[in-house]
């Protein structure tokens, strides 16, 4: 089982997306909740298979069970590509009472943009921090950005000079720790 997992770890790292699906598939059937995770991130995103977001919801609910929180983000990933704004916010609000990274990122950019709630940048600006300070790397950018735009005044513009110095830093370390040479991956 361990190195079927494995071997379905190094086929998706190579690209070959199809063979990984195939094998995370046969993992997820044997009840497996990580490989139901990784099939349904597939699914949704159409990687080595079709996509399809009901198929996908259905293998993040079989790996949320535990209560894994990534299992239960991709639920609410699955609402919000269903354009169901409403049930991806009552998920997303769970996880960030768990403190959730992606929760509070994807919450500041509902409230940024208004889905399915009435657009308010400050309430954004404050789920973009409690997700930066967990270093998401696209919190911290937009934390950046919405200082600069003005959201928490004037003085707060220079605060996010230097947040969106600092992000873009911490972006390109993390690249540099990943092996990534290539600076075409910060755009």
């Amino acid at each position: 089982m361990e190195n079927n997992i494995k071997n379905a770890n190094q086929a998706y790292i190579e690209g070959n997306y199809h063979e990984a699906c195939l094998i995370y598939l046969e993992e997820a059937n044997k009840g497996n909740k990580s490989c139901c995770r990784m099939v349904g991130w597939m699914l949704l995103d159409g990687l080595g298979t079709e996509a399809n977001t009901d198929k996908a919801l259905s293998f993040f609910e079989r790996g949320s069970i535990d209560g894994n929180a990534e299992s239960i983000f991709g639920e609410a990933r699955c609402y919000m590509k269903l354009s169901n704004f409403d049930e991806a916010l009552v998920i997303l609000n769970r996880l960030a009472e768990r403190d959730y990274p992606p929760a509070n990122y994807w919450l500041g950019k509902f409230y940024k943009f208004g889905y399915g709630v009435v657009k308010n940048r400050k309430i954004a600006l404050s789920y973009y921090k409690k997700a930066a300070r967990s270093r998401h790397l696209y919190a911290s950018r937009e934390e950046a950005i919405l200082l600069l735009q003005g959201v928490d005044g004037f003085i707060g513009r220079f605060l996010g000079i230097w947040k969106l110095c600092r992000s873009i830093a911490n972006a390109i370390d993390i690249g540099m720790r990943d092996g990534s040479r290539d600076p075409r991956w910060l755009i």
